[in-house]
């Protein structure tokens, strides 16, 4: 709801996260990507892994750098990212004000 309120589409959807990022092939990205992931990352299995040690629950917004859904298009350190950022945290600012 947050998102839609700051004017984006939130996608949900299967991630592939690893913390080998030099081992990101781009035949891997292909396989993975045929399977139905939408992005890589290597955060999310930690919040999740910490969530159920400390028994809270966990939400991540991810901004995506380098997209899957197509043609590999590497995005990481562009204008676009960072304007993304930006609108990352307004989004996380309206779902903490909700509470």
């Amino acid at each position: 709801m947050a998102c839609q309120e700051e004017g984006f589409e939130a996608v949900c959807g299967p991630l592939w996260t690893t913390d080998a990022p030099y081992r990101e092939l781009v035949s891997k990205i292909e396989k993975y990507r045929q399977q139905g992931i939408i992005g890589v990352d290597m955060e999310t299995s930690a919040m999740y892994a910490l969530g159920l040690f400390r028994g809270i629950e966990v939400c991540n917004l991810l901004v995506v750098s380098d997209e899957m859904w197509h043609e590999w298009r590497p995005a990481f350190g562009s204008a676009e990212l960072n304007l993304a950022e930006q609108h990352a945290v307004q989004v996380v600012l309206r779902c903490l004000a909700y509470e």
